[in-house]
């Protein structure tokens, strides 16, 4: 190996090897009279090297120096030495500390064991003597900019870099020396201060102030009616186009019988007619012409007198109007209000689904507007009618009069093509009966009971006299569904429907309307969540993979205990293997409550998927999004209780009647 090699290999070692060195000459000192002689020349120690062998240092800072030997035969080893230097301190050890004197001084190793020695060379810078600015003097335009710098010099003339706070006079200096010039031209300074040594410099700094060659006004033109008041701004320039601050701006008016302005540009409308306003700055002008309109009479709102029905559907109506004026020459805004049959404007239901919910913003006056009533009951007869308002309804709205009344029909659903695929009214028996009474004389395929607790039975009490398939809640342990296979074919569309009511208060989350128990994932039509206030749903949909938030969805309202609702759902199957399910629930008057706009994403309005938070049914399906399922599942349906784990046994029931599933149209009362 290379003496430069096997040399830097050494050296690596020479700090592990100090300790036992320092302790071999403490035990030469403590035994002065016992002189150890090495049998073997030449591994005598015949040369010392200190390291680094040159340095530059400023006072006070330190270096560690390290020593070591070279034997007769031209191996390094370590040695014990002594340590001294000609200016500055150092330990034993061999921490050197330099003072505050500049020059060239030596540290020096000598061997404990002889007198051979060795020195290093250290270069003293000593102490900051002088702070300067660059540039020395500057030339800046009034707004202008400049960058200076600070640089020190040590006593032995060697230029560095300093940490200096800066000052200024005609502008403002940031603390990394970027100067802001003001609009005073002038001789100004930059002062930069190093501390703790207190050292200074100073640049100088003409200020030169550039002359206004335009005057741009804005708006340079502007409407006003008598009595009201525009703001302008005037915005001095140089010559190439540069906004000047700091100047001095006056303003006037060629007509003040039409229009005043004041100092900061403020115009007031005083009579119908056509002001010129003038900003001067510097001999330099702008001007803005200014219209004064008569003055705007504030009335109420205007009448909307053309309401009618433009079009009907089984579930909404359309309306349409002129649009009016709000009392102060803008388009108004407008509640609308419904009733069954007739309507009393005091006693109107508000409109809470569709564009006709309150506000309906107007958008230009004689234009026709239209908005849609969505919610509606199929083939009722229904009256409509319109306030225009302005302002906030909830604060300072003003009202104008009620308009005409308008009357439409929803229509009714047409019958379509298809038919009744299945339908079970539990009309054959009451009681448990497997056959008879559960599977309503065999229309159901099959019956199945968990845990022996005989939890579903027939009874009377359903809506319209008729039975009804009454489930009790017994907990985790218990389970039944009844089931029909090959209820429909696969991968074509159908409706279901069926009535509810549920006094069940337990909270976990019960699969009571499935394909089929051990398919729940593809669609479950109904996992019921219940409190004792009130009960909800949601609808799950994830037979190929689960997508959070929106593989559940559900609406936020609760339903009531005791209560019998219609439930209603159309699956279309977008293609053989995705769907949209629409779903409709209608209370016991026949009122729709629910649709796919108020079925919700979990964490609604927190948790993103696709750049929202406030997915619905609705929503999703706008964007053309389906589900993806098994459609061999959708063949089969279900109705039970899967005994799902967490559930409380509360003993009590819930109820199905009327199930019906079509192919044609939603399936309705």
């Amino acid at each position: 190996m290379t003496f430069t090699f096997k040399l830097s290999m050494r050296l690596a070692l020479i700090r592990a090897a100090l300790v036992p060195v320092a302790a071999a000459a403490f035990v030469a000192c403590e035994l002065p009279g016992r002189r150890v002689t090495d049998p073997n020349p030449n591994n005598v120690v015949v040369q010392v090297f200190t390291s680094p062998d040159r340095i530059t240092l400023d006072p006070y800072e330190t270096q560690q120096f390290l020593a070591f030997g070279r034997t007769q035969a031209g191996d390094s080893v370590p040695v014990a030495v002594r340590w001294s230097a000609s200016g500055g301190t150092i330990t034993t050890g061999g921490l050197y500390t330099a003072d505050t004197s500049f020059g060239t001084f030596q540290v020096t190793a000598t061997a404990t064991t002889s007198a051979v020695t060795s020195s290093s060379t250290v270069r003293n810078r000593g102490s900051l003597t002088q702070v300067f600015v660059t540039p020395a003097a500057a030339s800046v335009a009034g707004g202008g900019k400049q960058q200076f710098a600070a640089y020190g010099r040590k006593r032995n003339g060697d230029s560095v870099a300093v940490n200096v706070s800066y000052a200024a006079t005609g502008g403002i200096i940031s603390a990394a020396g970027l100067y802001s010039a003001g609009q005073s031209a002038g001789r100004y300074q930059v002062i930069a201060v190093s501390n703790p040594a207190a050292l200074a410099d100073t640049a100088a700094v003409t200020i030169s102030v550039l002359p206004v060659t335009s005057v741009a006004v804005t708006p340079v033109t502007a409407s006003e009616p008598v009595g009201q008041t525009v703001s302008l701004t005037a915005t001095p320039e140089d010559a190439n186009g540069n906004a000047l601050s700091g100047r001095v701006v006056t303003w006037v008016s060629s007509a003040a019988a039409v229009a005043t302005v004041d100092g900061n540009g403020q115009v007031t409308g005083v009579t119908a007619g056509l002001a010129l306003i003038t900003a001067t700055s510097e001999g330099q002008s702008g001007t803005a012409l200014i219209t004064v309109t008569a003055p705007v009479v504030v009335t109420d709102p205007g009448q909307v007198t053309d309401l009618a029905v433009a079009n009907v559907t089984d579930t909404s109506v359309t309306l349409s109007f002129l649009q009016v004026d709000d009392g102060t020459g803008q388009p108004a805004s407008y509640i609308v209000k419904y009733g069954v049959g007739t309507l009393a404007w005091s006693a109107g239901l508000a409109v809470t689904r569709g564009t006709c919910v309150t506000p309906v913003v107007g958008t230009a006056i004689g234009t026709t507007s239209s908005c849609t009533v969505l919610g509606l009951s199929p083939a009722t007869a229904y009256q409509f009618g319109s306030v225009a308002f302005r302002g906030d309804v909830n604060t300072n709205a003003v009202f104008g009069p009620l308009s005409n009344l308008a009357s439409g029909t929803t229509a009714v659903p047409p019958p379509g093509t298809g038919g009744v695929l299945f339908e079970s009214d539990w009309s054959t028996a009451l009681g448990n009966d497997p056959v008879s009474a559960l599977r309503d004389g065999g229309r159901w395929s099959w019956e199945a009971d968990w845990g022996g607790g005989k939890i579903m039975s027939v009874v009377t009490g359903g809506p319209d006299g008729h039975n009804a398939l009454r489930v009790v809640q017994r907990g985790g342990s218990f389970a039944a569904f009844i089931g029909k296979n090959n209820a429909l074919p696969a991968s074509q569309d159908f409706y279901v429907r069926y009535y509810m009511r549920n006094d069940d208060t337990s909270p976990s989350g019960d699969h009571v309307v499935v394909p089929d128990y051990q398919s729940y994932a593809n669609l479950t039509y109904m996992r019921k969540y219940s409190s004792s206030a009130g009960w909800r749903f949601v609808i799950s949909m994830y037979g190929c993979s689960f997508i959070y938030p929106i593989s559940h969805i559900g609406p936020a309202v609760e339903l009531a205990h005791g209560v019998w609702y219609r439930i209603e759902y159309y699956v279309h199957f977008v293609n053989p293997t995705q769907i949209q399910v629409h779903v409709r629930v209608y209370d016991a008057a026949g009122t729709q409550i629910l649709g796919d706009a108020d079925f919700r994403q979990e964490d609604y309005g927190n948790q993103v998927w696709n750049g929202r938070s406030d997915w619905t049914l609705a929503s999703l399906y706008a964007t053309g999004f389906s589900y993806c399922v098994n459609p061999v599942a959708l063949t089969m349906f279900a109705v039970g209780n899967n005994g799902n784990g967490g559930a409380v046994d509360t003993g009590l029931p819930w109820y199905y009647a009327n199930l019906q599933i079509r192919s044609d149209r939603w399936p309705g009362p």
